[in-house]
């Protein structure tokens, strides 16, 4: 009987060595699973993708317990095979024992051996079964639907990982095209801006880009170069009415603007610099169509038609003149 106890147990340890097998190799490829997803995860980091992204986090939040749950399970397998190990040692003693007990015996009917060695045999092998607790027979499935869930997971990293790959190629191409139309847009910005800073102050400018914008620098004739800042108000208006013409002509097509309505923008200049700002009026006429709003006489005279309200007697009068008809 002894015997037959022993035989079914080294087949049961049999079984669980190939259970324990199958488990490490199946904790083995999870362990790589989540490493791989882990890793993909560390490479993906596009707004787009942040949903997929979760929803991959929650089944490797899932992967992750059923690894632990793996372990834990293959950590008490190892347990259950050291005690199936020390209790096969206990009654490999207790067989000797029992040979031994039996070669004493004197000639005559054959006992089994002693009820005490028989009783604690018997106790040893209940606990033996007891400490095994109950198998997972649905391990098998359920490792079939986590590969199953793996490969659509790798499926998506993948397609993830091409989007990624084509909009960084885009990416790479609107900069390297952004960079080279802001310094042509550059170039043309600066040319145009020294052009409109001499007609209207016969200033040299100078022009340095920073991360923080433009800065400019006008050095008017006759004076130290100055920042925009250490200049008068005149000065400082027709720097800035340099800045605006120049900027409306650094559009792709563009030729400057078609009309400009300025508004007392002469009322600061003083008498020097009003005759500029009328030469300059004189000089672009045929470019642009200027609209003026001015008290200043001589803005007045470099106009071709001049548009007010006069009042007579306390009745306002509004009234028209052009330049060839007051020439005529």
């Amino acid at each position: 009987m002894a015997q037959n106890e022993i035989a079914e147990l080294e087949a049961r340890l049999q079984r669980l060595r190939g259970e324990q097998a199958e488990l490490g190799q199946q904790l083995v490829g999870l362990q790589s699973r989540k490493g791989a997803l882990e890793q993909a995860r560390a490479e993906l980091s596009l707004s787009h993708l942040e949903e997929r992204l979760r929803e991959a986090r929650g089944r490797t939040r899932a992967l992750s317990e059923e690894e632990t749950r793996l372990i834990a399970r293959t950590n008490a397998l190892l347990s259950d095979l050291e005690a199936l190990h020390l209790t096969q040692a206990r009654r490999e003693a207790t067989i000797e024992t029992l040979q031994q007990e039996l070669c004493e015996l004197p000639p005559g009917p054959l006992e089994e051996g002693s009820s005490r060695s028989l009783a604690r045999a018997l106790a040893e092998t209940e606990a033996a079964l007891e400490a095994l607790g109950p198998v997972n027979h649905l391990a098998e499935q359920e490792y079939a639907l986590l590969s199953e869930e793996i490969a659509r997971l790798e499926v998506a990293l993948q397609e993830s990982e091409a989007a990624v790959r084509r909009l960084e190629a885009e990416l790479h191409q609107v900069s390297a095209a952004y960079r080279e139309r802001m310094q042509q847009v550059y170039g043309v910005f600066k040319e145009k801006f020294a052009q409109y800073a001499e007609a209207l102050l016969d200033a040299e400018v100078e022009l340095e880009r920073s991360a923080q914008g433009l800065e400019l620098v006008l050095k008017p004739a006759g004076k130290r170069t100055a920042s925009l800042n250490l200049l008068s108000m005149g000065e400082r208006t027709m720097g800035a009415l340099a800045f605006l013409f120049a900027l409306s002509e650094v559009g792709e097509g563009s030729s400057g603007l078609p009309i400009a309505v300025l508004d007392e923008v002469d009322a600061p200049l003083d008498e020097a610099n009003i005759q500029r700002f009328c030469r300059f009026l004189q000089h672009f006429k045929h470019q642009t169509q200027f609209i003026l709003v001015t008290h200043q006489k001589r803005t007045m005279e470099a106009c071709d038609a001049l548009y007010g309200v006069t009042s007579e007697k306390g009745v306002s009068r509004v009234y028209s003149i052009k330049r060839e008809e007051a020439l005529a």
